[in-house]
């Protein structure tokens, strides 16, 4: 289970490129490297092994953006 972005603060202040994972076996919550884009709303699926996660907003229009985290390298790529 992941959690990735979403909006901060007061009423949505600011939005966030924070991402975490549950690990279900320590019943706990662990950080990930961030996202490359601040973004909520977004979709994310998993694939191949990989998180990828897509579009969303950073409050007025929609992203044209999407970005896949490999956790083998622990870091975040742009997606063509």
């Amino acid at each position: 289970l992941y959690v990735c972005g979403g909006e901060g603060g007061c009423d949505g202040a600011y939005v966030l490129n924070s991402v975490e994972r549950f690990d279900p076996e320590l019943e706990c919550w662990e950080a990930l490297p961030p996202m490359r884009a601040h973004r909520f709303a977004a979709a994310a699926a998993a694939c191949g092994g990989r998180l990828c996660v897509l579009g969303g907003s950073m409050g007025v229009d929609a992203l044209c953006a999407a970005e896949i985290y490999n956790p083998d390298e622990g870091q975040w790529e742009d997606l063509p």
